[in-house]
């Protein structure tokens, strides 16, 4: 877990000032399977647990942040929606008010 966070703060040091997409998309998926490998070495940790489904829920947000507003919703089914690795953070709050309001494509009714 330790090397995987200084794998994190590398690749968003050597991103610079503005992270792509695509890379915080990646670290919210690293972030979310952070947080079973957490509840998997102590089931007890439920801190750490939280924390890394919190980082992975900014991370995505923020990664739909880099994304022009129309793009968004193409974007979350691009991405988010195939993405196995984000299931561990599918019912957060945080990712449900995502869904919320990229998952529906006003477009598509």
């Amino acid at each position: 877990t330790t090397e995987t966070l200084v794998e994190i703060r590398t690749a968003l040091k050597e991103a610079g000032e503005e992270p792509s997409a695509r890379l915080l998309w990646n670290l919210a998926h690293v972030y979310a399977q952070l947080g079973v490998e957490a509840a998997e070495l102590s089931p007890y940790d439920s801190k750490k647990k939280a924390e890394f489904r919190r980082a992975a829920v900014t991370k995505l947000k923020a990664a739909l942040e880099r994304v022009p507003e129309t793009e968004r919703p193409a974007f979350w089914r691009q991405y988010v929606v195939p993405d196995a690795l984000l299931n561990p953070i599918r019912k957060t709050f945080g990712f449900r008010e995502l869904e919320s309001k990229y998952g529906n494509d006003p477009t598509e009714i």
